[in-house]
């Protein structure tokens, strides 16, 4: 269904429409009481619209966030101004309160966005609200960002006909800095894998320094902080208490108070930019007991506390067996019920209390039997099944009328086991015969460098 905001929302089950028809005197059928709204075929839809993605800014405004919307396609000229009627319209519904916006909620375009006599592209802006130097650059960064998919002009960015920043009239994306920094994991950390009760590197196969290289720990999955600078460990006490240990890489691990008889495998943000240790603000996610979502930070005195995170809204969808924050902590991937969901995490300014909101089931007429998920990009996921016919596929964050792509299947062994992916890194997917990698979804399967032996479960992960 394409909402109002011309954001794209899944329908959960399959819709019946009747109508009636009626014979007119001269023998003909005509539909009498034609159902609400506008039904089309998924062809005709691609035809007339186009996806393209918005750009807000995370809570901390330190990481533009993508929000897919569909514009009409034609005429080409005017899709430039669609797109910044729906940026200065704010988040769609699936991201209200997730994000925010560097644009005042009363913005307006003071004239169309059209080109001009040169061939620049010119947004003339009324009432931008802060134009402090920093929010300034941050609303440029959202105009041509979200921009960038339907021109390659200059962006000549104005209020009221003057130029919002005075010597630089003028932008192109090479003019921005990069806002995917603290998001995109260092080339430096290849990722680490867990296979019986160690954890290795991804790139060498040798146990990481410290307990959790060593076997110490009862470790069943793992997560690395997305500056690489704490681990995470999710691991069986015993047959009927499972335990979270978090710490510093290669250094001992605290064991967190939090009771539960299973723990999904942890997944890390930063909430706040720079800085190493306990001025991370790195926070770490798990599911307990398949209903319970538990964020995990550091208190002040260095000790790591749960939290609970109010996730009610997730309930009609059944046991929760993964979960994974999106690398802007805007956004949750989870598989529930055997289903792929995401929803939009939402937290309360000045406030401990952490919410997840909207939650939608992707594709679900086409994936069932799912097992693991991971976020390839900000707005793209990674998806495994059990299923014969659709072990890996890609999925866009909003579900997408197209549906899914399916990764090629030579050399896979289904079902599959577990998956990571991160930004500019090969898919890693792992099976009862190992761990593979392909870097594009027409790709075939290569075994991974590091052998684990077929009958040893592996579990790869990226930082994140």
């Amino acid at each position: 269904v394409l909402d109002r905001d011309k954001s794209f929302i899944p329908e959960p089950e399959a819709s019946e429409i009747s109508i009636q028809l009626d014979k007119r005197a001269d023998g003909q059928w005509r539909i009498s009481t034609p159902p609400q709204g506008t039904f089309i075929t998924l062809s005709k839809f691609t035809e007339i619209y186009r996806q393209v993605p918005l750009y807000f800014l995370d809570p901390q405004k330190r990481v533009l966030v993508p929000d897919p919307r569909y514009v009409a396609a034609q005429p080409t000229d005017q899709v430039p101004g669609r797109i910044i009627d729906l940026l200065l319209g704010g988040p769609s519904d699936g991201l209200q309160d997730a994000v925010t916006s560097a644009l005042a909620p009363n913005t307006a375009l003071r004239t169309g966005v059209v080109f001009a006599d040169d061939g620049a592209l010119q947004v003339n802006l009324t009432k931008p609200g802060d134009t402090s130097p920093g929010n300034v650059k941050l609303i440029v960064a959202q105009i041509v960002e979200s921009l960038r998919t339907a021109t390659n002009a200059k962006i000549r960015i104005q209020v009221e006909g003057a130029p919002l920043v005075t010597d630089h009239p003028d932008w192109q994306i090479g003019d921005l800095p990069a806002y995917d920094t603290i998001t995109n994991p260092s080339s430096d950390l290849p990722g680490m894998v867990v296979v019986n009760s160690r954890v290795r590197q991804l790139d060498d196969g040798k146990p990481i320094r410290g307990p959790a290289g060593a076997g110490d720990y009862p470790v069943t999955s793992a997560a690395q902080s997305i500056d690489g600078t704490e681990l995470a460990l999710v691991g069986m006490a015993t047959s009927t208490a499972a335990q979270l240990r978090v710490g510093e890489v290669n250094s001992s691990a605290a064991l967190v108070d939090l009771a539960a008889s299973s723990l999904t495998r942890p997944t890390w943000l930063s909430t706040s930019p720079g800085g190493s240790g306990a001025d991370t603000g790195n926070e770490v996610w798990t599911v307990a007991d398949g209903s319970k979502v538990i964020r995990v930070i550091k208190s002040a005195n260095g000790d790591w506390v749960a939290r609970t995170v109010n996730a009610s809204a997730l309930s009609p969808f059944g046991a929760i067996t993964a979960l994974r924050l999106s690398r802007d902590g805007v956004r949750a991937a989870l598989v529930a019920g055997g289903r792929l969901v995401v929803a939009s995490v939402v937290r309360v300014p000045g406030s401990d209390t952490v919410t997840i909101r909207a939650p939608r089931l992707l594709q679900p007429y086409g994936l069932s039997e799912v097992v693991g998920v991971d976020w390839l990009g900000a707005d793209q996921l990674v998806v495994v099944t059990s299923a014969q016919a659709v072990p890996v596929v890609q999925v866009m964050v909003d579900g997408g009328p197209v549906g899914y792509n399916r990764y090629n299947l030579a050399n896979l062994s289904p079902p599959m086991i577990a998956v990571t992916a991160a930004p500019g890194r090969p898919v890693i997917a792992v099976d009862a015969d190992g761990m593979w990698t392909s870097s594009d979804i027409g790709s075939v399967w290569h075994p991974h460098a590091v052998a684990i032996g077929r009958g040893s479960t592996a579990i790869p992960f990226y930082p994140g």
